[in-house]
């Protein structure tokens, strides 16, 4: 499967995201690791790691602006930390930066900038 294509798993079929990428981790976790750390243009070339961060907790803007994400108005943060504990399992890099130079983590604490990816209930 393209990067793209497993993205587009996350946010449409996360349950059937985690048993694909248990599947894969547990026959090759190299295989998994290559997965989990593609650059993605729809992701602003960050990994997974950076996609969950744009996906978990209630979508806040309203408008009709389209951006990766904004389709999954809401993944909880439950389902999020399992995503993320599986990623980690992984290897996902969290230490990678995007585009805009930002690492997973930077984007969580960096919430508050009025961004059009900003979310609520994301704080665990």
């Amino acid at each position: 499967m393209k990067s793209s294509e497993w993205l587009h798993l996350l946010v449409n079929n996360p349950h059937h995201y985690i048993s694909l990428l248990e599947e894969i981790y547990l026959q090759d976790i190299n295989k998994a690791s290559i997965i989990v750390n593609q650059k993605e243009y729809h992701i602003w070339y960050g990994n997974q790691g950076h996609a969950i961060t744009h996906l978990v907790g209630n979508l806040i803007t309203d408008n009709d602006t389209y951006f990766w994400g904004s389709k999954c108005p809401y993944l909880d943060e439950e389902m999020g930390i399992k995503i993320l504990k599986l990623m980690v399992l992984c290897n996902v890099d969290l230490n990678a930066k995007d585009y805009y130079q930002q690492t997973p983590l930077e984007i969580v604490f960096d919430r508050n900038n009025g961004s059009i990816t900003e979310r609520y209930n994301n704080e665990n």
